[in-house]
């Protein structure tokens, strides 16, 4: 794409869709973070750990990627996106619940 295009493109594209489209990029990092996140703990452990901040950004790049699929629709986006930030949020549900159970162990 040369320049000039871009710079076109910029001009006479809406503000609200270049802010959606941030807002995309965005949550597509947030939701990758959780990968790079993992690895490193997981080398530096030398062990298979999955950290807290892992299912933070699984949350909340689900929750942006749901909202992003929902203002930009296609069948595959929508559907995907849904499933996916119920699945994250069952996770991170389960894993606070494991949590308490174990500190409540731990402290007796």
């Amino acid at each position: 794409m040369h320049w000039a295009n871009l710079v076109h493109w910029w001009l006479v594209t809406p503000s609200t869709k270049i802010v959606w489209l941030f807002i995309g990029l965005l949550a597509q990092l947030l939701f990758s973070m959780r990968f790079l996140v993992q690895w490193i703990a997981t080398e530096k452990a030398r062990a298979s750990i999955i950290l807290e901040t892992f299912w933070y950004f699984s949350f909340f790049g689900g929750i942006l990627l749901l909202a992003y699929a929902v203002y930009v629709p296609t069948p595959f986006s929508s559907s995907a996106k849904r499933r996916a930030s119920s699945s994250t949020r069952a996770t991170s549900i389960s894993s606070g619940l494991e949590k308490r159970e174990a500190g409540s162990v731990t402290a007796t």
